[in-house]
């Protein structure tokens, strides 16, 4: 191989490095509260802004308390518009499903660390306790939700592991709206 071939190939390799590494990170749901009903017979859901409940939250410094309210206050639009796109909750009944919870813990982790060494360093981590309810108040299901992110172009930002968490709920509510319950 010349010369040219080998840096142009070296740069290929370092270019595409961080690109490929965009999608790391990992999204958990697990249950606490079995469903009572199948998620399917609501034909809307309600999306309540999550309370903000992370241990020594007034001892982070300011920049990651705004980030952590910020995931709380955005949540709502968040999981609608993915459960739009997968046109989950949104049949005919006229039932609501009210979706709460909690933020419990915002680990932002070393965006620099993810970056600079890569292989789960620096990584970080979110966590909410979600509530399904009936619009009544009933409880039908509750369980913990997380999202990780371990690297990404840049070192990734916990932004991508809100979005995981809000991904791991929706694979929750669209395995509970197919399954059917036998009594």
């Amino acid at each position: 191989m010349n010369r040219m071939t080998m840096k142009t190939v070296m740069l290929v390799i370092a270019l595409a490095s961080p690109l490929s590494l965009a999608a790391c990170g990992s999204q958990v749901y697990k249950p606490e509260l079995e469903p009572s009903k199948p998620f399917g017979g609501f034909g809307r859901a309600e999306i309540r802004e999550l309370k903000v409940r992370v241990a020594n939250l007034d001892t982070l410094p300011p920049e990651v308390q705004t980030e952590i309210r910020s995931a709380a206050r955005n949540f709502p639009d968040r999981l609608a518009a993915r459960l739009k796109k997968k046109q989950l909750l949104s049949g005919d009944s006229g039932k609501t499903l009210i979706i709460a919870g909690e933020l419990v813990e915002y680990d932002p982790g070393s965006q620099t660390a993810r970056w600079m060494i890569g292989f789960g360093a620096g990584s970080g981590m979110v966590t909410a306790v979600i509530h399904f309810a009936e619009d009544d108040g009933t409880d039908i299901a509750r369980g913990n939700a997380l999202g990780t992110v371990a690297g990404g172009f840049l070192g990734g930002a916990i932004d991508s592991a809100v979005d995981r968490m809000v991904e791991a709920i929706v694979k929750y509510i669209e395995k509970n709206c197919r399954e059917q319950k036998t009594p």
